[in-house]
C-alpha cells in the first residue's frame, strides 16, 4: 500500500521504515490479533458483531418506548377508553336532549334548545380553541363532561318541579352550561383524536393519515353504541313502568361516572414533542396564532369551509328526521313509543358501520365514505318528495336509516378527514370551527322546521347534499397545490414542509 494511504485523521503519515511494524493495525477498530486473521474471519466476526449490536439496540428501543410510552399500544387503549367515557356521557345527554320539549312545557324547551345552540356557537368562536390549547385535550373534555353534568343535574331538578319562576331559571342555566360544554367537548374531542393519531404514528414510525380512520371509527363505534344502550334502555325502563323523573335520575350515575373515570383512567396526549424539525416552528407560529383568535386562525382557509357541507348537511337533517318525520309522521302513523325507538336505531347502525367505514378508508380513501353520506343525505328529501310520507307506515325507517349512515360517516370519517387537513397545532381551530357550523346550522334547522313549508326545508338539504362530495374534491385539490407549490418554492431559512400553513395563508 502507499504510505499516505496509512494516514490517518489528526496524525502524520507513518515513515517507510514502520509499515511492517504498522501493518497489525490496518483495520480499523480491530485489535492485532484480528487484524492478521484472513479475510473471511474477519467478516465473520463483524456480521456477529453486527447482529449482536442490532439484538442490544432492538431492546434498548423496546425499554426505551416503553419507559417514555411511546408505544402504540398504550395510546391505542388510552382513546379506547376515553371514547367510552365520553360515548356514555354523550349518550346521557342526548337522551335528555329528546326529551326536553316534553319536560320543559309551553315554549321553555324550544328557548332552551335555542339558548344551547347560541351558547355553543358563541363559545366555538372565542374562548373553546384557546382553553382547549391552554389546558390540553384532555382537560377541557373532562371540563365540559363536568358542565354536562351540570345540565343533568338541573334537568332532572326541573323535572320534579313545578312550572315556576325558579324552574325556568334553572333551566336556563343548565341550557348554558350545556352549551359550553358542547363546545368544549366537540373541539377537545377531536383534537384528542388527532394527538392520539400523531402519538400512535410516532410510535410505530407510520403515517398520520393511516391511524386517524382507524381512531375516528374507534370513537364512532363507542359513541353510537352507548348512546343506542342508553336510549334502549331508558325505553325498557318506561314501559315497565318506572317514572320519567326515576329514569332520568338514574343516568346521573353513568355520567357522573364517566368522568371520573374520564379523568382518573386516561392519560393526556399534548406534550408530544414535535419530532420533525419543520414543525417545532410551525407549531410555534401556529399555536401562537391560534390563542390569539380562537377559530378564526382557520377562516381564511378555505378547506375549513368546502368541508362543512356534510356538517351542515347532518344539522340541517336533524331537525327534518327527529322533528318532521318523528312528530308529523311516525308519532301518528306508528305510536310515540316508536320514535324513541327508531331514534336508537339510528345510533345503532352508526355503531355498526364502523367496521365497514375502517375497511373502505383503509381499502380506497375517505373519499368513499364521504359520498356515501352525500348519497344517504340527498335520498331524504328525494324519498320524501316521491313518496307521500303521511301513508309510508314502517316504510318510515328509510329515513332513519339514512339518518344512520349521515351520522356514522360524520362520527368518525368526517373528523378524520378535519384533522388530516388541519393537523397539530390548528387542529383545535378546525374543530371549534366546526362546532360552530354544526350548532348554528342546527339552530336554523331547527327554526326553519316549525316556520317554513317541508318543502323548502327539503330543497335546502338536497342542494347542501350535492355540495359535499365536490366540496370534498376541492378541498383535497387545494391541499395538493399548496403542497406542491410549497415543495416547489421554499422560503430561506424556514423549510418547504410547513410552508403555507401559518394562519396568513388561505
Amino acid at each position: 500500500p502507499r504510505p499516505g494511504a496509512l494516514a490517518v485523521a489528526g496524525t502524520s503519515p507513518p515513515m517507510p521504515g514502520d509499515l511492517e511494524e504498522s501493518a497489525p493495525r490496518l483495520v480499523a477498530g480491530a485489535s492485532p490479533e484480528t487484524a492478521q486473521e484472513p479475510a473471511p474471519r474477519q467478516m465473520a466476526g463483524a456480521n456477529a458483531e453486527t447482529a449482536q449490536e442490532g439484538v442490544v439496540r432492538s431492546v434498548t428501543d423496546r425499554l426505551e418506548q416503553a419507559v417514555s410510552g411511546l408505544e402504540p399500544q398504550r395510546w391505542t387503549r388510552n382513546f379506547h377508553a376515553m371514547s367510552i367515557c365520553m360515548g356514555v356521557n354523550h349518550a346521557v345527554e342526548d337522551l335528555l336532549f329528546a326529551y326536553t320539549t316534553i319536560v320543559y312545557r309551553g315554549t321553555l324547551g324550544f328557548d332552551c334548545n335555542c339558548l344551547v345552540f347560541g351558547v355553543w356557537a358563541l363559545a366555538s368562536m372565542t374562548v373553546v380553541s384557546p382553553v382547549v390549547a391552554w389546558a390540553g385535550s384532555k382537560a377541557a373534555i373532562v371540563l365540559g363532561l363536568a358542565l354536562y353534568l351540570c345540565q343533568y343535574v338541573a334537568f332532572v331538578a326541573c323535572s320534579a318541579m313545578p312550572d315556576d319562576l325558579q324552574m325556568h331559571a334553572l333551566a336556563y342555566a343548565g341550557a348554558v352550561c350545556c352549551g359550553l360544554g358542547a363546545g368544549l367537548v366537540y373541539t377537545a374531542g377531536g383534537t384528542f383524536l388527532g394527538q392520539s393519531a400523531q402519538r400512535i404514528a410516532s410510535a410505530s414510525g407510520e403515517p398520520l393519515e393511516s391511524k386517524t380512520s382507524g381512531l375516528a371509527a374507534v370513537f364512532g363505534f363507542w359513541s353510537l353504541g352507548t348512546e343506542c344502550l342508553v336510549k334502549v334502555s331508558a325505553f325498557v325502563l318506561q314501559e315497565a313502568g318506572v317514572g320519567m323523573t326515576a329514569t332520568f335520575g338514574m343516568g346521573l350515575p353513568l355520567a357522573l361516572a364517566s368522568i371520573v373515570a374520564a379523568a382518573v383512567g386516561t392519560s393526556p396526549v399534548h406534550g408530544l414533542a414535535v419530532t420533525k424539525p419543520v414543525a417545532a416552528h410551525a407549531a410555534k407560529d401556529l399555536r401562537r396564532c391560534g390563542d390569539r383568535v380562537g377559530a378564526a386562525s382557520v377562516w381564511l382557509d378555505a378547506k375549513v369551509w368546502l368541508l362543512s357541507f356534510l356538517t351542515v348537511g347532518f344539522a340541517f337533517a336533524i331537525p327534518f328526521v327527529n322533528g318532521i318525520v318523528g312528530d308529523k309522521f311516525v308519532r301518528p302513523q306508528l305510536g310515540k313509543k316508536y320514535v324513541a325507538l327508531f331514534s336508537a336505531g339510528i345510533a345503532l347502525l352508526g355503531s355498526t358501520m364502523q367496521g365497514l367505514l375502517r375497511f373502505l378508508a383503509g381499502r380506497f380513501g375517505n373519499g368513499v365514505n364521504i359520498v356515501m353520506a352525500s348519497v344517504a343525505l340527498a335520498l331524504m328529501p328525494i324519498v320524501a318528495f316521491v313518496f307521500d310520507a303521511r301513508s309510508l307506515g314502517w316504510w318510515l325507517t328509510v329515513f332513519y336509516v339514512l339518518m344512520g349512515v349521515v351520522r356514522a360517516v360524520w362520527e368518525s370519517t368526517n373528523k378524520a378527514v378535519l384533522v388530516n387537513h388541519f393537523p397539530e397545532p390548528r387542529t383545535e381551530a378546525a374543530f371549534a370551527t366546526m362546532a360552530m357550523q354544526l350548532a348554528l346550522s342546527t339552530c336554523a334547522g331547527f327554526f326553519m322546521a316549525g316556520r317554513v313549508p317541508v318543502k323548502w326545508t327539503l330543497a335546502l338539504l338536497l342542494s347542501v347534499a350535492c355540495m359535499v362530495a365536490p366540496g370534498y374534491i376541492a378541498a383535497c385539490r387545494l391541499s395538493a397545490a399548496s403542497e406542491t407549490s410549497v415543495a416547489g418554492s421554499p422560503r430561506e431559512g424556514h423549510n418547504a414542509g410547513f410552508e403555507g400553513t401559518e394562519c396568513d395563508v388561505a
